[in-house]
């Protein structure tokens, strides 16, 4: 336990030097928004790249991962649609519920694998973005387009839905990142020299920068939101869903790193991507920021005892 949490340490001390950052105004605040679109359409794809162009796919489980991870999204999606006519919950409100409830924070999930399982962490944790990115975002733009209502929501309903989900996967950096890196390793071909260099530069400040911008992103005052919400919201993300992936887990006798990484992935928080969805879609922003400040909160506590059970 005591490895694990030095290990962890980091990179909570960095989220919440991040949080101090913005909070106490020692950057312009020009700078944050700055930094989070350099590293989500820029450092972080390359990170993710070189990954996926290198990782030994032979020797990865990527099968029993992708079960696992797909499962536990599948739990969490289901008990939180269980859980709506208890919650009572306005379209809008439910639908920012459903994505906290399904995303993870990749940026934490990979610096947490990185740290724990190194290189092949590093490498699983690129196979667990390229299954978990696309599902969370179709899924999560499916539910908030099937909530409108009237004529709006019966036009969301039809051909133009899909289009736009299929828009949203084919256009996404992250999964492009991911399918190139893969074309490339698939092939049996190296990198580019140039590009190598490059990208290689590019992506050991990802993680160090994307951490930072994860603290600052935080929404300290959103957590006064809806309480029924917000602690649906912490129990299916930070407790049912590594739970349904450690009863998968065992089930398929998946163990070592895959274990570990299906074990990080499934209990991380959820990301700040789905609150500028829910901005861009109708959805209700500040539930979703207080569910994601609160979740990331908690995380330093449940994600430790989350990998516990992976050991």
């Amino acid at each position: 336990m005591i490895e694990i949490l030095l290990a962890l340490a980091p990179i909570f001390l960095l989220i919440a030097l991040g949080a101090a950052l913005r909070r106490w105004a020692l950057l312009p605040e020009d700078f944050w928004s700055g930094a989070e679109k350099l590293v989500y359409w820029g450092l972080f794809p390359c990170l993710l790249f070189r990954k996926a162009a290198t990782a030994p796919l032979d020797e990865l489980a990527v099968g029993p991962l992708m079960v696992v991870l797909l499962g536990a999204i599948a739990a969490a999606g289901a008990a939180v649609f269980a859980l709506r006519p208890a919650l009572r919950m306005a379209p809008q409100s439910f639908g920012s519920l459903f994505q906290g409830s399904i995303r993870m924070n990749t940026y934490v999930g990979f610096a947490v694998a990185a740290a724990l399982a190194g290189e092949v962490g590093a490498a699983l944790a690129a196979v667990a973005a390229a299954v978990m990115v696309p599902t969370v975002n179709a899924l999560s733009i499916i539910v908030l387009l099937t909530l409108h209502g009237g004529a709006a929501g019966a036009a969301a309903r039809g051909p133009a839905m899909w289009l736009q989900v299929l828009r949203g996967l084919v256009t996404h950096q992250l999964i492009l990142a991911i399918l190139l890196g893969l074309a490339l390793n698939l092939a049996g071909l190296p990198i580019p020299p140039v590009l190598d260099g490059a990208t290689e530069i590019l992506a050991e400040a990802a993680l160090p920068l994307a951490l930072l911008t994860v603290g600052a992103g935080l929404k300290l005052g959103a957590l006064a939101a809806g309480r029924g919400p917000l602690a649906a919201g912490l129990a299916v993300k930070l407790a049912l869903c590594p739970a349904a992936a450690y009863g998968l887990a065992a089930l398929l006798g998946v163990d070592g790193p895959t274990l570990l990484v299906a074990m990080i992935f499934a209990a991380l928080p959820s990301s700040a991507s789905g609150y500028h969805m829910a901005r861009q879609m109708g959805g209700d922003a500040p539930l979703l920021a207080g569910l994601i400040s609160a979740q990331t909160l908690l995380a330093a506590a449940t994600l430790p005892l989350a990998i516990l059970t992976a050991h």
